[in-house]
């Protein structure tokens, strides 16, 4: 019997390439959330400083959707200059959403001290699920934002599209909802090492387990009729 190595040297360059890929991004990730990490040298961060870090974590949520705007378009890794260019375009025309998005987790920050003081259990679990499908709506509006068709649709619209499939995939916000809170205990027990070791695999993994439900080509060929692409 004969053993086809082909498929086994196809196999192990696919891997090699898979790994030097992420490898990059995270690099990529780590270079472009410095303010973040020096912030994180300086400060813990928790609930009483939090405010501290609006601005690095509205910079981390443009570097979530460079680093989703890379894998969706199916590009090899940039240079850093290249990605540079990226970056600086996904601040300028998605600066509105950074900020909506930053405004939002402050405000379900501020809401779970609200509960922690007030101690009520029963209020957890509601809020939870609720602030679950707020966040991970973040996600596929972020993808949607991938595609440059985006800056025709207003902040609400994307929003609401992006909540709305939130819900309609339930297993795949699940599945977010587990990474959040994957990031969540990072930032909180060694934010560093999620900022430089964790943040990039798990970015490429949430952003893995969005799109293998939801297509942005095909959400925009649904909407394209009736706002005129």
């Amino acid at each position: 019997m004969k053993f086809n190595f082909d498929f086994l040297t196809d196999w192990t360059v696919d891997i090699v390439n898979a790994v030097y890929r992420l490898t990059i991004q995270s690099l990529y990730f780590i270079l472009s959330n410095s303010l973040f990490l020096m912030m994180l040298l300086v400060f813990k961060m928790t609930l009483n400083n939090f405010i501290l870090f609006l601005v690095p974590i509205f910079l981390m949520l443009i570097s979530f959707l460079t680093q989703f705007t890379i894998n969706e378009t199916g590009k090899g890794p940039l240079s850093f200059k290249a990605y540079c260019r990226l970056y600086q375009r996904n601040l300028k025309d998605q600066w509105q959403m950074s900020v909506f998005y930053t405004l939002l987790i402050t405000f379900l920050v501020f809401d779970f001290r609200i509960l922690s003081v007030l101690k009520n259990g029963l209020l957890y679990v509601p809020f939870l699920i609720t602030s679950g499908f707020l966040i991970s709506s973040l996600f596929f509006m972020i993808l949607i934002a991938t595609d440059a068709r985006s800056k025709q649709l207003s902040l609400g619209r994307k929003f609401f599209s992006a909540l709305l499939i939130a819900y309609r995939l339930p297993l795949v916000t699940l599945v977010n909802m587990i990474c959040l809170v994957g990031i969540a205990i990072s930032l909180v027990l060694f934010p560093i090492a999620y900022i430089c070791i964790l943040g990039g695999l798990i970015n490429y993994l949430i952003y893995l387990n969005c799109q293998r439900r939801f297509s942005v080509s095909l959400y925009f060929g649904d909407v394209s009729g009736k706002i005129g692409f």
